[in-house]
């Protein structure tokens, strides 16, 4: 992912001999997008893809309102699946599953990963799809929305939330740049406690606010913790 330290052209005059920026390996926040919109006048794409289907696997040209993954690339499908392997309707989120021809065989030497994440295709004959492992939906265009991976689903008072789709929501907030939604406890009390960087104060009944127009109550974090910034490990994780 590129970061963008600049607030005009002046001060990175080559953004302006740019056609077309194509970033992936990460979700792309939507900042990133808005930023490098006012920087240059570059058509911007997302890509999306694990390594193991031959890295892009869907490729969208984005606008500065929604970040979508899009739909999928040529000789490849795209599967939202419950954890039994049934298709899910439009706007319902399961795991994302990859089928086509840029699909590896498989881990090398690792018959045991190559099992789990490689599995046969049940809707195409002799045919296999891989296992993100990450999650997703098909919105009202049939673009895909990536929420991000399964591990970041959380169970809060017996209802599954996931936390990728209150961070996505919560980072399109005017002035937020970065958000982290996590699950803590107080005395057997589970709520939820959103992390974020910004560089102005505001009032955070306006921040639920918005996200009440996009969520429902119990996915409405109950804490806000202004953050300086982020602690990252050495491979990029927060």
């Amino acid at each position: 992912r590129m970061q963008i330290f600049v607030n005009n052209k002046e001060e990175m005059p080559y953004l302006s001999n740019l056609d077309y920026i194509t970033l992936a390996g990460e979700q792309l926040p939507l900042k990133l997008v808005q930023d490098l919109s006012n920087l240059c006048g570059a058509t911007i794409y997302n890509g999306y893809g694990p390594s193991e289907t031959t890295v892009f696997s869907t490729l969208t040209k984005m606008n500065t309102n929604k970040i979508t993954i899009g739909k999928p690339l040529d000789n490849t499908h795209i599967y939202i699946l419950d954890s039994h392997l049934n298709v899910l309707p439009i706007g319902i989120s399961g795991e994302i599953y990859i089928s086509g021809d840029g699909v590896g065989k498989g881990y090398l030497n690792n018959k045991e990963l190559t099992h789990k994440s490689f599995i046969n295709n049940p809707f195409v004959k002799n045919s296999i799809m891989y296992k993100t492992g990450d999650i997703g939906y098909f919105n009202a265009n049939v673009d895909i929305i990536c929420l991000g991976r399964s591990d970041h689903q959380v169970k809060l008072r017996g209802l599954r939330i996931e936390l990728g789709e209150i961070e996505n929501v919560i980072e399109q907030y005017p002035h937020i740049h970065k958000c982290v939604v996590v699950k803590n406890s107080i005395d057997n009390k589970e709520f939820l406690t959103c992390y974020f960087t910004s560089e102005k104060n505001f009032n955070t009944n306006n921040l639920k606010q918005y996200i009440a127009n996009y969520l429902p109550k119990y996915m409405i974090p109950s804490y806000y913790v202004v953050m300086e910034s982020f602690p990252y490990t050495p491979n990029g994780k927060i």
